[in-house]
């Protein structure tokens, strides 16, 4: 908030203007006026004191508001009143008359002390009124705000996105799954990978090429393709209950691998009696 006006109270209670810078019509809260009364006015201590601001329009209407003291005194001598320029003092041009009533004692029996008169002109903001109204202008500034706000939001669920993007895969030894991670931290379905020779996953990562390499524990080594699009769309892997793993597209772009069945051959044995036996390596999942 930038400060306008600087009052300062005398010894013989009238108000001096001693910085001074222009007031438009139609003013609000961006800028303010403070006032600097020393901390002890006549037999008043100003600690113990209210301050009341009164000011008459150039239309006429009267009004009374408190003002703040500051926490940070101005100097030794003299303590801060702030008073926020609203749009009811600037609503219309020309002189505003104001004046200071400080209240301290008890309701019942109060000191009173009053300064004299200062007058503060409101200018016309001759540019912009025969175009827009106050109602306008305050329309205009609702839909800018509005549009910021929706831009902010849009701004935080790219970013958000983008922190949750996989960037990496972690392989678990002991379980033999891998794993989506984004900035270190796991996302979508931990896979259990296995064969049909009874060799398991011993390590699992993304190439240069931004594909997924696995090697087994027999030494085999297995290119499953590529797991990240050019526009940085990720493909989440899922294995079926038939071990057939298959990717999503997380994002956009990008054709969809072929689905990868890990026991390629499907080889079922034949029943034979009353006992089922089968070859195929189950895992718990």
């Amino acid at each position: 908030m930038k400060l306008v006006l600087y009052i300062k109270l005398d010894d013989d209670m009238s108000l001096v203007i001693t910085v001074n810078e222009p007031i438009y019509r139609g003013d609000n809260l961006s800028q303010k006026i403070t006032y600097l009364i020393p901390t002890v006015v006549g037999e008043i201590d100003m600690l113990t004191a209210s301050v009341f601001l009164s000011y008459v329009r150039a239309d006429g209407v009267a009004d009374v508001v408190v003002l703040d003291r500051s926490e940070t005194p101005y100097n030794e001598s003299y303590f801060q009143y702030t008073f926020p320029i609203n749009c009811k003092l600037s609503k219309y041009p020309g002189e505003v008359c104001t004046w200071i009533q400080i209240y301290s004692g008890t309701p019942s029996n109060p000191v009173i002390a009053k300064t004299g008169e200062c007058m503060l002109q409101v200018q016309e903001s001759k540019n912009m009124d025969d175009y827009l109204c106050d109602h306008q202008m305050t329309a205009l500034y609702q839909l800018t705000h509005t549009m910021n706000t929706a831009i902010e939001d849009m701004n935080n669920t790219i970013e958000n996105a983008i922190e949750n993007k996989a960037d990496n895969i972690i392989f678990n030894p002991e379980d033999s799954t891998i794993q989506l991670s984004a900035n270190g931290v796991p996302v979508g379905d931990k896979i259990v990978v296995n064969t049909n020779t009874g060799a398991v996953v011993t390590n699992a990562g993304i190439s240069s090429d931004n594909e997924l390499i696995l090697t087994f524990s027999d030494g085999t080594v297995k290119n499953l393709g590529s797991v990240m699009g050019k526009d940085g769309a990720v493909y989440v892997p899922h294995i079926s209950e038939r071990k057939v793993l298959t990717f999503t597209i997380e994002d956009k772009p990008g054709e969809i691998p072929e689905p990868v069945d890990l026991n390629p051959n499907d080889e079922w044995s034949e029943i034979e009696g009353d006992e089922v036996v089968s070859d195929y390596i189950w895992e718990p999942m």
